[in-house]
């Protein structure tokens, strides 16, 4: 018998399996899920060809259980129909959530603390002492994700079309036409409004013209990185009985230690006490796989 564990955030949907001695594992990586920006169909899709190709390897051993972590969770109706989609098709025990339970599971386990996510999108979470799940932010690109690779690129892009309102060949300018391949106002306008380009994308180039000196890159990720480390904080106000240990996900700011330094800077010059920053035990997707172990879902509590 084997389990499952799903990560699936904007950009990639992770899937763990392995069987509790994980003396056998298979990972595979598929399209991004987010409720909010894709339909039901193609969400039931993309799980089921990381499944089947899990049922492949594993080569007709049962599966013992499936947890999936979402991105766009609060959408519930359409994950439960996808849930109950995946469910019809594989397993009965099946459990769908938001990826901030199993993000906060692989990082913390069974202890306290506060996670970070900036990726495509981006999170503030909180596991308290007896295990209940906190949060702010997680807003979405169009009104928040603060900090964020979407949010991030978008500001920036902000930046680029004032440049070229003003024909100041600005390094921000001159690196976007180079990354999306435009130039001039209609080169712009289409990639931002009608091309399908991930404009997450460009958000490691910011981060690169930071680091090498360029002071709207450094400007932009002061700003962004102020308003991380804010909801961090925030959750201390709210919830004082939060350890005061901060971990980070997401593979923005993961990659790319300059920014995390960066955002770490920030969390202790806003905080009310001294800040431990930790490394994540495992990743989301082994957190669900332990999840997936268990016997009773309704254990599971997403605050």
């Amino acid at each position: 018998m084997y389990y499952i564990g799903i990560d699936a955030g904007g950009t990639k949907t992770a899937l763990y399996a392995a069987d509790r001695q994980k003396s056998q594992v298979f990972e595979a990586v598929g399209k991004g899920i987010n409720f909010w920006r894709i339909e039901e169909q193609e969400a039931v899709q993309i799980l089921k060809d990381l499944i089947q190709q899990a049922q492949n390897h594993f080569k007709g051993t049962k599966i013992g259980g499936i947890v999936g972590g979402f991105a766009g969770a609060s959408r519930l109706a359409a994950m439960k129909n996808v849930e109950q989609q995946i469910k019809d098709t594989f397993c009965d025990k099946i459990h769908f959530l938001s990826d901030a339970v199993v993000t906060l599971e692989g990082a913390f386990g069974a202890e306290s603390g506060i996670m970070a996510v900036v990726g495509t999108g981006s999170n503030v979470l909180g596991k308290s002492r007896d295990g209940s799940v906190v949060q702010t932010g997680g807003w979405g690109w169009m009104i928040g994700d603060e900090a964020s690779g979407m949010r991030l690129s978008l500001d920036a892009l902000a930046l680029v079309s004032k440049a070229l309102d003003t024909d100041a060949p600005t390094a921000m300018r001159l690196a976007a036409e180079d990354f999306f391949g435009f130039s001039g106002r209609e080169g712009l306008l289409t990639v931002v409004y009608r091309s399908q380009t991930q404009l997450q994308t460009f958000a490691p180039i910011i981060i690169s013209l930071a680091e090498n000196g360029d002071k709207e890159a450094q400007w932009l990720l002061y700003q962004h990185a102020q308003e991380i480390a804010v909801q961090v904080n925030r959750l201390w106000g709210k919830y004082p009985d939060l350890s005061p240990r901060v971990a980070f996900s997401g593979g923005l700011i993961r990659k790319n230690p300059y920014y995390q330094q960066l955002v770490e800077r920030h969390i202790q010059k806003l905080a009310f006490r001294q800040i431990t920053f930790v490394e994540p035990l495992y990743t989301p997707t082994i957190g669900a796989w332990q999840m997936a172990q268990r016997k009773d879902f309704n254990s599971v509590r997403s605050g």
